[in-house]
C-alpha cells in the first residue's frame, strides 16, 4: 500500500458519520502515515500525524457533546475536530496551537510505533502489546525562533527479560491485593513497591538514554539558558552547514547534559552530527565544559512539561523516573485536549500558569469528601481532625455518602474539591455527568486509581472516569494511578494541602499549629505534588500520584494576576 493509498484510506475513514468513526483503526492509519512521512524525510508531517493518533475516542465523544449542547458546551469545537479549523491546515494549525499556547509550556508526546499485526493480534483486558519501538516529540510552546517540533525513535532493548509495561500490569494487580494474612500482604506490596522502582530506574537507561533530555522543561534562568547556547554557538559558527534541528537539539543536550552519562552524550552528538568527526569532538568538549562549570544545572528550576502518553504507556509513573523527579509535569490526553484548556483557561493565565484567588469565602475555595463508605475509619479520624483544624471553615462531607446535588454543588461551587475515600467517586455520579458540567479549576482524588485509565482488551480505546474531567474543561485532576495504601494517602494529602492551600500549616500528628516558616509554601500545584510524594514510605504510593490538566497556581491578590 502506498503513501497516497494510505492517505486516501485516512480520508475515508475521517469522513465517516459521527459515531462511527473506528479509533484504533483511525490511530494506527496516522501511526503508518508518520512513519512513512518519516522514511521520505518529512518530519514535521510525521510529527502531525502523530499527534492526532493521540485522544480519539475522547475528541470524538467532546465533539458528540458539543453538538448536543447546542452552544453550551465550554470546549471548542474547532478545537478538537477532525475535518474543521485547525485539522484542516493540518500541520501548519499544529504550528498555530504551539505558537498560541503559552512559551512556558512544552509538551512532550510518546507515541508507540506503527505495528501492521496490531489490529489482528487478540488482546485481553490489562495485557498491553509489548513495547517494542516508540517516537518522542517534543512540542515547544510560543514562538521562539530557536525552537522547533522534533521528533526521535527509541526503543526498549529487544533482549531485555523484561516488559515494562507488562511489569507495571503486574505490579498493579499484587497492589489490588485485598484479601489474605495481613503480613503476607504488606510482602507482596513490598515486593510490587521493589519491581516498580526497578523499572523506573532501568526504563531511563534502557529505553530513553540520551533523549531524556527531550523530557526536561525550559529553563526558568533565562540568563543561564543563554550562557549556555552563546558557548554553543561560538562552536557552530564555524560550522554554517548545521541546520535549526540540529542546533536545537545540541541545545538540549548541553542544557541537559548534567543528567547524562559521557557514552550517552557523545551518542547523542554522534546522532546529530553524523558526518563531522572535528565537529563531533568540539561540542563533546564544549558540553563537557558545561557539564563542569555550571555544577547548578542538576537542581535549576525548570517551567513544566506536560505529558501527551500513548494509552498502553500511560500506566508508566513517567514523574518518577529518576531524573524527572525534580521537575513538575502533568499529562492531558492529547495536543488538541492541551490547546482547548489553554483556550478555555487563557484569561486566567500568567507566565504559564492558570490562577486563582486564595481571597475567596471559605465554601467557594474547597469541598470535601471523607470517607464515604464509612468503611475507613482511620482515615476518617486523621483527615477530620486535620480539615477541622486547619481549615475551620470549610465545608464538606465525613462518613456519609453524597447525593447527586451535592457532587454537582461541588464541582461546580467550589475552586478545589477533595476526595478522599475509595476510587474517584464515580460511584456517587455518573461519569458522564460530569463532562456536562461547568467544574471548577482543580479537583484532588485521593482514592485508588482515581486517576487511571481502563483498558478492556481487544481493539476498544482505555476510557477512565477522569477523562470526563478534561471534557468539562476542568484545569487539572490530581490523584492516583492504581490502588495506594491509606496511610501514606492521608500523608501526602495533608501534605500537600500544607503546601499549596492558604492558611497555617499544622502538624500531621499532632494536629497543632506549626511556627511561621516552618513549612515553605509552594503556590504551584504540579511542584506542590512533587513535593508530597516525598512523605510517603513505599515507591508505588509516590509514583502513583500524578496530576492530569494545565499547570496551576494559587495565588494572593489581583498584583499576581
Amino acid at each position: 500500500m502506498d503513501k497516497e493509498e494510505i492517505i486516501r484510506n485516512i480520508q475515508t475513514i475521517i469522513k465517516a458519520e459521527p459515531g462511527k468513526l473506528n479509533g484504533p483503526l483511525y490511530s494506527i492509519s496516522r501511526r503508518q502515515m508518520a512513519r512513512l512521512c518519516l522514511d521520505a524525510g518529512e518530519e514535521l508531517n510525521a510529527i502531525y500525524h502523530l499527534t492526532e493518533s493521540h485522544g480519539v475516542g475522547l475528541r470524538q465523544a467532546t465533539l458528540f457533546e458539543i453538538a448536543r449542547e447546542e452552544g453550551n458546551f465550554r470546549l471548542d469545537a474547532d478545537i478538537v475536530s477532525f475535518t474543521k479549523g485547525y485539522a484542516k491546515r493540518e500541520a501548519e494549525g499544529m504550528l498555530e496551537r504551539l505558537k498560541e499556547m503559552p512559551s512556558e509550556w512544552t509538551i512532550v508526546q510518546v507515541t508507540r510505533e506503527y505495528d501492521p499485526f496490531e489490529l489482528f493480534n487478540p488482546r485481553c483486558p490489562e495485557t498491553s502489546p509489548k513495547l517494542k519501538g516508540f517516537h518522542i516529540t517534543r512540542l515547544p510552546c510560543g514562538n521562539a525562533p530557536s525552537q522547533l517540533p522534533l521528533t526521535v525513535e527509541s526503543c526498549w532493548p529487544a533482549d531485555a527479560l523484561k516488559d515494562p509495561v507488562e511489569g507495571f500490569w503486574n505490579v498493579k494487580k499484587k497492589l489490588k491485593m485485598r484479601q489474605g494474612v495481613s503480613s503476607c500482604i504488606r510482602k507482596l506490596r513490598k515486593e510490587a513497591a521493589d519491581e516498580a522502582e526497578s523499572y523506573c530506574r532501568d526504563f531511563g537507561r534502557m529505553a530513553l538514554k540520551q533523549w531524556v533530555v527531550l523530557f526536561l522543561g525550559k529553563l526558568c534562568d533565562k540568563n543561564l539558558e543563554n550562557e549556555i547556547r552563546k558557548k554553543i554557538d561560538e562552536v557552530l559558527k564555524k560550522y554554517p552547514e548545521v541546520t535549526k534541528r540540529q542546533r536545537y537539539v545540541i541545545y538540549l543536550l548541553a542544557e541537559g547534559s548534567v543528567h547524562l552519562r559521557d557514552e550517552e552524550l557523545d551518542d547523542g552528538i554522534f546522532s546529530i552530527t553524523i558526518k563531522n568527526e572535528t565537529l563531533q569532538d568540539e561540542l563533546y568538549e564544549t558540553i563537557t565544559n558545561i557539564r563542569e562549570d555550571y555544577s547548578s544545572l542538576p537542581v535549576q528550576r525548570r517551567y513544566p512539561v506536560i505529558l501527551i502518553l500513548d494509552e498502553h504507556l500511560d500506566l508508566l509513573p513517567w514523574e518518577n523516573l529518576l531524573i524527572f523527579r525534580r521537575h513538575p509535569f502533568s499529562r492531558v490526553p492529547s495536543l488538541h485536549f492541551a490547546h482547548s484548556l489553554y483556550m478555555l483557561h487563557k484569561n486566567e493565565i500568567k507566565n504559564g500558569l492558570r490562577m486563582f484567588l486564595r481571597e475567596l469565602p471559605e465554601n467557594e475555595i474547597c469541598y470535601y469528601i471523607v470517607n464515604p463508605e464509612g468503611d475507613l475509619p482511620t482515615v476518617e479520624e486523621n483527615l477530620a481532625k486535620f480539615l477541622k483544624k486547619r481549615f475551620p471553615n470549610w465545608v464538606g462531607i465525613i462518613g456519609k455518602k453524597p447525593s447527586q446535588e451535592e457532587l454537582i454543588s461541588a464541582l461546580t461551587k467550589s475552586n478545589t474539591f477533595v476526595y478522599c475515600g475509595h476510587g474517584s467517586g464515580s460511584q456517587y455520579m455518573a461519569s458522564e455527568t460530569v463532562s456536562k458540567l461547568k467544574v471548577k479549576p482543580v479537583q484532588l482524588l485521593f482514592g485508588c486509581s482515581s486517576v487511571a485509565l481502563k483498558d478492556h482488551g481487544g481493539i476498544v480505546e482505555m476510557t477512565g472516569d477522569v477523562l470526563q474531567y478534561a471534557v468539562a474543561g476542568s484545569g487539572c485532576t490530581v490523584g492516583m494511578l492504581w490502588a495506594v495504601t491509606s496511610h501514606d494517602t492521608d500523608l501526602m494529602t495533608m501534605n500537600i494541602a500544607n503546601l499549596w492551600l492558604p492558611g497555617t500549616a499544622i502538624d500531621v500528628k499532632t494536629f497543632e499549629p506549626l511556627p511561621e516558616g516552618k513549612v515553605k509554601k509552594e503556590p504551584e500545584l504540579l511542584r506542590a505534588i512533587k513535593e508530597s510524594r516525598e512523605v510517603a514510605s513505599l515507591f508505588t504510593n509516590k509514583a502513583a500520584f500524578i496530576a492530569r490538566g494545565i499547570p496551576i497556581k494559587i495565588v494572593t491578590g489581583d498584583k499576581n494576576l
